[in-house]
């Protein structure tokens, strides 16, 4: 089911507000998918005029019946009637309740909105109760962290300012807004000027200011002298110095995450140092990350390619390991410390015995990866990492006699390479 709302703006009524404080535990999520047209997301200095006694009347009636749809879990028909409450007149409960039923929707493009309603309730302290109140305000914290304030200024008041293909004018020469994740124009025109287009990259959390230019015109040019004379006038004047040229779009340095991340990776690994010849495998990691660190947990099984020195010994190596990280854009470095596992075993044959020998081995080690994002969603991601085991390996094998032979030794030093596709950033 999908419905369209565009939501008149109720905004706080002060162009550059300060962030709100409050108290703790989000809602639970609903399914219905919902569309909001981008408008009315200006937070600027609007004031409404009060409501005629039928149109308070109608107000509350949609109230009420908000309500009972949010209450009933029917998420799309809470937002229309919250929608059309607002249109009537601004409220901070109404508010909170409408973007906790956006939140509820769970989708990701209406974060702005929701984020825009909440602010309002936060910022008033609206709430029945303390347990509302904790719930508007835990469930803004949450969509905070995947939007960005966007505080829009320019020089001029009478300039039109507006995002993408949204073109429509603004109250004052500056305001404020929330916006998703993602990459956004913004475009301000005015009369007689060079058009500006700056461009923003939000990648969650962050405040960013944009401020809008425009370079005075230059006086109109004296009107030329008039006379009797029949004799032809020559007038010289100084030609308009050159507009100066229009700067580049600015784009914002991408910076690391400020909210936590989660993010599986599966894919295949190779491994020196285990046995004689090269080891394959699987390879499975986790990683959490939060403001430029992350914790790494990884675990991975490979078998040798080959024998042993021409014996009949399959060689198979099984390691896990955990460890900080320090991230800087696409690189991460991290150390290393766990266990690796090795099982040797002899197949059956005419000099040896037959036997399967498991030795557990405690090894640290450093690692760095790279990632590559395909998407929001999906990583391409490649990692290497070297540690060293606080033992020898040893291979031996026993005679029918019992005697023990040593057929090869590690070096103490293990190598891997592995790629995986990530699911989640």
């Amino acid at each position: 089911m999908s419905i369209a709302a565009p939501v008149a703006a109720a905004d706080p009524p002060t162009p550059t507000p300060a962030e709100p404080q409050a108290p703790t535990k989000p809602g639970a999520p609903g399914t219905t998918p919902i569309e909001m047209h981008d408008t009315a997301d200006i937070h600027d200095m609007t004031v409404q005029k009060k409501p005629s006694p039928q149109d308070e009347a109608r107000f509350k009636a949609l109230v009420a019946e908000g309500d009972r749809a949010r209450l009933s879990f029917r998420v799309a028909d809470a937002v229309i009637a919250y929608a059309d409450a607002l249109r009537i007149r601004e409220d901070p409960l109404v508010s909170g309740r409408l973007g906790m039923c956006i939140a509820m929707a769970n989708a990701p493009e209406l974060d702005f909105r929701a984020a825009h309603e909440l602010y309002r309730a936060v910022s008033n302290a609206a709430g029945v109760n303390d347990a509302e109140r904790a719930l508007f305000w835990d469930t803004y914290k949450r969509l905070r962290r995947r939007v960005c304030r966007v505080d829009v200024t320019a020089n001029n008041i009478d300039a039109l300012i507006y995002k993408g293909d949204n073109r429509r004018a603004t109250r004052g020469s500056f305001f404020w807004t929330f916006v998703n994740q993602g990459i956004h124009k913004w475009h301000a025109t005015l009369g007689g000027h060079a058009d500006i287009e700056k461009t923003v990259e939000c990648l969650g959390s962050e405040d960013v200011f944009v401020r809008f230019d425009f370079v005075p015109l230059p006086p109109p040019p004296p009107p030329p002298p008039t006379s009797k004379e029949t004799t032809k006038t020559v007038i010289v004047r100084e030609s308009a110095p050159p507009a100066p040229a229009r700067a580049a779009p600015s784009v914002q340095e991408p910076a690391q995450p400020s909210g936590s991340r989660l993010a599986f990776g599966i894919g295949p690994v190779m491994v020196l140092g285990a046995a004689p010849s090269p080891s394959l495998g699987v390879s499975a990691m986790a990683q959490y990350r939060r403001s430029g660190y992350s914790v790494l947990g990884m675990a991975r099984g490979a078998w040798s390619l080959g024998g042993v020195e021409n014996l009949p010994v399959d060689v198979f190596s099984a390691s896990a390991f955990a460890g900080p990280c320090v991230q800087w854009r696409w690189l991460d470095g991290c150390a290393l410390a766990g266990a690796t596992l090795f099982e040797r075993r002899v197949d059956p044959n005419l000099d040896y015995r037959a036997d399967t020998v498991r030795q557990a081995i405690p090894a640290f080690g450093l690692g760095m990866g790279a990632t590559y994002a395909i998407n929001t969603a999906l990583s391409a991601r490649i990692f290497a990492d070297a540690t060293a085991l606080t033992r020898d390996m040893v291979i031996d094998v026993a005679s029918d006699t019992g005697a023990m032979v040593t057929v090869w030794q590690t070096q103490r030093f293990l190598f891997s390479l592995s790629a995986s596709l990530v699911f989640g950033r």
